[in-house]
Formats: C-alpha cells, structure tokens, sequence
C-alpha cells in the first residue's frame, strides 16, 4: 500500500481543508462498495480525511459529512438535537446508495456510535467502527467549565505532539453542556440496547484510549450477530485511531476487510 502523507496540517472545521468531502477513486475499475466516513465528537471530517485518500487509492469512492453543529458557534450547538444527526447521516447514507451502490458505514467516536445506532434501520453492506463508545461518559473525562463541556482531554489524548497539535486545530475544545448531552442520549440508547449487529463488522480500538473504554469494543463484538468480524486492537495510539500513531497499520486492516467484503458484493448490471 501507498503511504498516507497527514504531513499538512488540517485547519478548523468551517475551513474547505478540514471540512466535509468526497473523494472519487484514482484506479479503475471502480469498488463497488461506498464509504460513508462520519467523523468524531468535537471533531471535523478532515480527521477521517487521510483514510478517506487511502481509500481513493484503492479505487473506492468514500465521503465524509459535517455532523450538525460541528463548526458552528455556541449558540447553534445548543440548538443541535440527536435527531438532527441521525437525520443527517441517513440523508447522506441514501444520496450514496441512490444508484443501488451497497454502503459502508465508518465511523470514528461519535460518528461510531451513529453508525452503530443506525445499522438495524439502514442495513449498510458492513459496519467499520473506531474508537466507538457503547457506554455513556464519565463525567470527569468532560469537565464542567460554566455552562460548557472542555473537550481537552479527548483532545490530547495521543502520545504523539504532533497528533494533539491536529486534534487542537480540528476541533472544538468547548461545546454547550446540552450539546454534549445529545450524545449521551445516543450512548444510554447504546448501553440499554445494543442493536443487533448483522452484517460484517470490523471493530478498531487502543487498549491505551483514556475516553472510550476498550470493554466497550468487546462488547460491540460479542453482540454482533454477523459470522464476518474481526475486532483489531491497537497498543500505541490514543483515542484519535484514524490519525493517530499506528493509523497506517490501521489503513491495511481496514482495506482488508473492504476488499474482502468486495468479493461478497453482488454485480450490479444497470
């Protein structure tokens, strides 16, 4: 595989670099399978960028959404329900597979978690789930700050400077309390019914992530239904796996288990 250069660093959200995508493949001919990338919470699309152009280079068309209310000011994240996510996610989910094209969904913190939320209704092709948290947060892991939540330590969590330098431009390092509420919601849905997983699913995590617990992928993995799963674990990287220390290693897992699952793909004759 090609190298991933993450040389240049992104820009805030609102920016084009750092904001939502789609990349068409390079080679031909073109993978059936889509990628619908979704980003994580506090974060941006260009943080799924990098794989998303590893992803190009092996011929498979992926795109990447601004989750409601990233990139905005305060203000208009405290208006963002959970409603408005989901809503966008499946909005994006059926401008892709319009073509009759099979769809996976791959999603980093947050963008996990919708992806797993959303798999019993949207049925994709298969699941790609990174760092995603089943369970809600310990409140100790958001801080408090007034009205606000600080989203300092997801942030800098990765042993590498550059890494928390990106994760610093990209994201928001405060949300609105009601915000964050929102995807707490999302996770007491998760923790009191884990959907049934039933398609092939490929969970990533760091045993070394200090925000999602790594009990959190087993228990993804254990429920899922599907014979077609593979949980891959990463020792070196914090919570930001798509970017992180290792991400190149994770690029081959992931471009793995798309190629097989290519194989599984129907032809579509139009």
């Amino acid at each position: 595989m090609s190298s991933v250069d993450i040389s240049d660093p992104p820009h805030p959200p609102r920016s084009v670099r750092w904001g939502p995508w789609k990349l068409q493949p390079q080679i031909e001919p073109f993978k059936r399978l889509k990628v619908l990338a979704l980003h994580g919470f506090g974060g941006a699309p260009g943080e799924l960028r990098p794989l998303g152009q590893a992803l190009r280079s092996h011929g498979f068309l992926s795109q990447a959404l601004l989750l409601p209310g990233h990139g905005e000011n305060l203000d208009q994240m405290a208006e963002i329900r959970l409603s408005d996510w989901t809503e966008a996610v499946q909005e994006s989910y059926e401008s892709l597979r319009q073509d009759g094209s099979p769809v996976v969904l791959l999603g980093f913190c947050l963008g996990g978690a919708l992806a797993l939320a959303l798999s019993e209704t949207l049925r994709p092709r298969a699941l790609c789930l990174l760092s995603t948290p089943m369970t809600p947060f310990r409140d100790d892991l958001f801080p408090r700050v007034g009205g606000l939540r600080s989203l300092e330590k997801s942030i800098n969590d990765s042993p590498s400077a550059e890494v928390r330098r990106w994760r610093g431009m990209g994201s928001h390092p405060l949300v609105p309390e009601s915000f964050f509420e929102q995807y707490q919601i999302l996770l007491r849905q998760l923790s009191r019914r884990p959907p049934e997983v039933t398609c092939p699913f490929l969970v990533a995590q760091s045993r070394s992530d200090a925000i999602t617990s790594p009990v959190d992928a087993e228990r993804i993995a254990e429920a899922a239904r599907s014979s077609r799963g593979k949980l891959v674990w990463s020792r070196r990287a914090g919570h930001a796996l798509p970017i992180d220390v290792g991400r190149r290693e994770l690029f081959r897992e992931i471009l793995a288990f798309l190629e097989a699952e290519e194989t599984h793909v129907e032809p579509r004759f139009d």
